[in-house]
């Protein structure tokens, strides 16, 4: 992984993380990750202006997911009037 994100970086391409934070052990039978928000802050994101939004359950992976994709959105150039100017 650490491969492909370096590459991805070298590229210019950001990446950002919406992870999700869980008391849910995983399907494979690992125990959850109770710090994969700072795992995702270390070595997931990455590159200009990179960010991300933690959802604390599955309950609120919705409202995570549409605060993220509206930041992405206000972030690329006229991203922000275009989002205004549908309202």
């Amino acid at each position: 992984m650490a491969a492909a994100r370096a590459d991805t970086l070298a590229r210019g391409i950001t990446i950002n993380g919406l992870p999700i934070v869980n008391d849910r052990p995983s399907p494979f039978g690992f125990a959850a990750e109770r710090d994969l928000d700072k795992y995702c802050e270390q070595y997931v994101i990455g590159g200009p202006n990179a960010f991300m939004v933690v959802a604390d359950s599955f309950e609120f992976f919705g409202h995570a997911t549409l605060t993220k994709l509206i930041k992405e959105i206000v972030a690329t150039p006229q991203g922000g009037a275009r989002l205004l100017a549908e309202r």
